[in-house]
């Protein structure tokens, strides 16, 4: 999510405000190298529940090549996973007996635990967008909604990278998809989210809003939006 430590430092690393840990930097050019990709970030530390370290790669949006299924981004591919440790171990160790040759670090507790060590994947851009729309003013929405003037439209509502215009049934759902409404929505809903596009992520050409129903809304989810975004 947005509001994580993870997001926040990186946004701050893409925003030119910071600059990635040093004591990462050989490892991110060595993934860079090796998978043809960016490494915005690492970020080290311990999953709280049995103090196992963990290494958190991200990237701005290449984290689909380190998955085994495209559809499950979380199903990380356990081979790159065990070969980004792999090579994390080896700079380890190799600061780590550089050390012994320095009188000042030689009683130095290590930084950097790498037994079970946990390699995990996630990609900035995907949030950065979220963020966006999340930051679209609730007042702007309903006056585009007024703005429209479409009866058959029941609610519009923002969820994880774009909106949702929900009409009133599946049969003006499926009318509107075909007859150009939808086009000319992702149009008007587009310069919403443009202003708080600060990256430059969202490209109109590309962009679309996307369309569903109250029918399907009351039947499938009990009227609930816990139920609908679950």
């Amino acid at each position: 999510m947005y509001s994580d430590i993870e997001y926040k430092a990186t946004k701050l690393i893409k925003q030119g405000k910071e600059a990635i840990n040093s004591d990462f930097v050989q490892l991110a050019n060595w993934i860079d190298e090796t998978y043809d990709v960016k490494t915005m970030n690492i970020i080290y530390d311990t999953i709280k529940a049995d103090n196992r370290p963990r290494l958190q790669i991200i990237f701005e949006n290449a984290v689909n090549k380190f998955s085994d299924n495209l559809k499950q981004v979380f199903n990380f591919n356990e081979e790159k996973q065990h070969a980004i440790g792999n090579q994390f171990k080896e700079i380890v160790s190799s600061k780590r007996d550089a050390r012994k040759w320095s009188i000042l670090n030689f009683f130095k507790k290590d930084e950097y635990q790498t037994e079970g060590l946990f390699v995990v994947f996630s990609a900035f851009e995907p949030i950065a967008k979220v963020e966006v729309i999340e930051k679209i003013p609730k007042s702007r929405i309903k006056e585009l909604k007024a703005q429209i003037g479409n009866s058959d439209i029941w609610e519009v509502i923002t969820a994880c990278h774009t909106a949702i215009f929900f009409f009133y049934t599946e049969n003006q759902v499926e009318e509107n998809a075909n007859n150009g409404v939808k086009e000319h929505l992702s149009k008007l809903f587009f310069p919403l989210l443009k202003p708080f596009d600060e990256f430059n992520y969202f490209k109109e050409q590309d962009y679309s809003i996307s369309l569903d129903s109250k029918e399907n809304f009351d039947k499938n989810y009990e009227g609930n939006w816990y139920y609908y975004f679950k």
